[in-house]
Parts: C-alpha cells; sequence; structure tokens
C-alpha cells in the first residue's frame, strides 16, 4: 500500500511523554501579562470576546476580520451579536495598508482581528497601523496559529490566541495572552470525552498506517466522532494532560527544520510549472511553513487526483456561511486554493512524490 500523505495526525501510542509537564505559552515567543491554555483555538478566542465586553461592557459590537478564513473563526463574534466587516488582501495574501486603514474606519471596527498566512509575514505595516487606532478605543486581536513556530515577532496587540492542535498530534490545545491585566474565570476542567475520543482516533491511525492493523473506516470514523464532540462543547474547558504532554514533548527545532526542509524543496520542484499559481512565497530565514499552497482553476479535479494516489490536499478554507462582503483578490483565493503538506511526518521522498504528482496532474 502506498504510503499516505497528509490528513490527521497519527500518533504512536507508545511514544515517550513528558509526564507532569507544565505548558507555558511564553516559550513560543508571546509575551503578556497573563495567559490561559484551553482546549481549543477557537474557544480561546471566545474567551477573549468575553473578557474584553467584561472589561469594556458598552464595546461597539463591530469587528473587522480576515476576508480568507474558516468559519470557527468568524463564528465567536457572530454569537456574540458582533457586526462583521473583513479587510482587504493583496494576491500575495499580503495586507495593504492603505486600504487595511479605509476599511478600519469606514467600517467603525472596534475589535480587530488579524492573522499572518501559512506561517509568513503577511502584514507589513502593522505596528503604524496599530499606533494610529489604539488611541482611538481599537482592540486588536492577532491569530497566531498559522505562524506559531515562525521566528518573526508577534504584532503589538492587546490579546493573542492561537491553536496548537494544527501542527501536531494533539487531542486539544488552544491559547490565549493578554498585554495587560489577568484573566478571570480559567477554566479548571478538561474535556475528558474529547481527549479520549482524539488519542484513540490518532492511536487506530498510526496502527493502520505503520502495523497494518484495522480497517481505514475505523480512525475516521473515531476522528469524525471527535469532531462532533468539539463542536458540541458550549462551555470553556482547558487543555488536556495528555495535551499538555504531547506538546511539552516535541522537539521543535527538528519540527522547524523537516517543515523548512520539505517546502523549500516542494517549492523548487513545482515553482516553473505553468498552470498553477503557487501562492505561498518564497521562504525566508525566519518562516515556518504551515502548507504550501497553490491556486489552480482545475482545483477540484486535481484534488481528486491527489486523493487517488493517496495525497490528501486540503482546501483551506471553505468560503464561511456568514462571510461579509469580500476583496476580488480573497473571493479567487477560495474558488481556487489547494494546500499541500510539508509538515515533519514527511521526508525528502515523500516530497517528491507530490512534485511528481503536482507535475503530472496539476
Amino acid at each position: 500500500m502506498q504510503k499516505e500523505i497528509g490528513s490527521n495526525f497519527d500518533l504512536n501510542p507508545n511514544i515517550m511523554l513528558n509526564k507532569g509537564s507544565v505548558l507555558h505559552i511564553g516559550r513560543y515567543g508571546i509575551k503578556g501579562s497573563d495567559e490561559v491554555v484551553l482546549s481549543t483555538g477557537r474557544g480561546a478566542e471566545g474567551f477573549v470576546l468575553d473578557t474584553i465586553e467584561r472589561r469594556q461592557p458598552k464595546i461597539r459590537k463591530i469587528a473587522l476580520v480576515p476576508p480568507f478564513t474558516c468559519e470557527v473563526v468568524i463564528e465567536p463574534f457572530v454569537k456574540r451579536g458582533y457586526k462583521i466587516a473583513a479587510y482587504p488582501i493583496n494576491p500575495t495574501l499580503d495586507i495593504d495598508e492603505n486600504r487595511f486603514r479605509e476599511i478600519l474606519i469606514s467600517s467603525g471596527a472596534q475589535v480587530v482581528l488579524v492573522h499572518r498566512y501559512f506561517g509568513f509575514d503577511t502584514f507589513k505595516g502593522f505596528e503604524k497601523i496599530a499606533s494610529e487606532f489604539v488611541e482611538q478605543g481599537v482592540i486588536f486581536i492577532e491569530d497566531r496559529t498559522q505562524c506559531l513556530y515562525s521566528d518573526f515577532s508577534g504584532l503589538p496587540v492587546d490579546y493573542t490566541i492561537g491553536s496548537l492542535r494544527k501542527w501536531a498530534a494533539l487531542p486539544d490545545g488552544g491559547f490565549a495572552v493578554c498585554r495587560e491585566g489577568v484573566f478571570e474565570d480559567k477554566p479548571a476542567n478538561y474535556d475528558k470525552e474529547l481527549e479520549n475520543k482524539k488519542l484513540e482516533a490518532s492511536y487506530l491511525k498510526y496502527k493502520y498506517l505503520y502495523e497494518s492493523k484495522g480497517e481505514k473506516k475505523e480512525f475516521l470514523k473515531s476522528f469524525k466522532e471527535a469532531e462532533e464532540i468539539l463542536d458540541a462543547e458550549e462551555k470553556y474547558f482547558r487543555i488536556s494532560q495528555a495535551g499538555i504532554e504531547i506538546q511539552c514533548s516535541l522537539n521543535i527545532e527538528e519540527l522547524k527544520r523537516k517543515r523548512r526542509k520539505n517546502y523549500e524543496k516542494l517549492y523548487e520542484n513545482i515553482r516553473n510549472h505553468m498552470n498553477y499559481r503557487i501562492l505561498t512565497p518564497q521562504l525566508k530565514e525566519k518562516d515556518v511553513p504551515l502548507y504550501l499552497a497553490i491556486l489552480s482553476e482545475k482545483r477540484n479535479e486535481l484534488q481528486i487526483k491527489m486523493r487517488e494516489q493517496n495525497i490528501y490536499a486540503p482546501i483551506v478554507w471553505p468560503k464561511p456561511s456568514f462571510m461579509p462582503q469580500i476583496c476580488k483578490e480573497a473571493q479567487e483565493i477560495y474558488d481556487t486554493v489547494l494546500c499541500f503538506p510539508i509538515d515533519q511526518r514527511y521526508d525528502e521522498e515523500d516530497i517528491e512524490r507530490i512534485a511528481e504528482n503536482l507535475r503530472k496532474w496539476g
């Protein structure tokens, strides 16, 4: 059987973990006066929005959000009654300072959420924007999920949030950091059902891939059930002990090295192909990529061809159902983007297989 590339992370049930570990978000270069580590990134975002409303009960509920993002990023705002506007981006995912300023003024937004894409520094000039609007009571939040391990500095924001689960085989894990003050009502309990189901799914996938035990439908069913548990969460949970121990056991430097090496190899192998455009840029010294993304008019057909070769390239992301009006650049990305895994699970042979199929079918 040809090795699977992509989709959910598997986990070796015999992995040696750092038992009794304590997780501090500051170790990832994210500093603030207080932090809380929760079960999910969406939970962290909701927790921050509740904190903002507690601190400023008369907050004007208009939010400015990224135009190209996933539904769970916008959902916490919608649930809390915010009116949503989206800022524009350029065809290369970069944010144009002047266009951003214009929509921030015209929308009247008092809460702004930004994220930089796929591990790259796609928002130059933010410091100038923040200094202009902080005096007007605008609150800035950065979602660091996609650039968690990149070595460029965080943005000067009031709150930083993120998910740990996108980078490794964690059952759960999200965080929030505030620049000033302390967080109230931090959750004391974790979601044991979610922890157990995610671990079960990750172990089943490992045994299927590396020990030829079980059937694929078994781990797919468990992953689906885990997501249903997560989607049904109605209160805040802290990260599980398994989540802490797996995160603290990661070899971060090796994770960064392999992702950079794999990205560079795939980029160089497909950069001169004329039937699609590489959306993510050439790697710079401080970048640690999440995916390599392309734009293709044949995106759906290409995804099917890749799947037939056991290469699972996700569409990141489908356009959210309640996304407001967006720029044409973001719409084109929604319509044509396809992302390729370059993470620490894969070696040179795997990356060459992706490149060969991209050259063949792309």
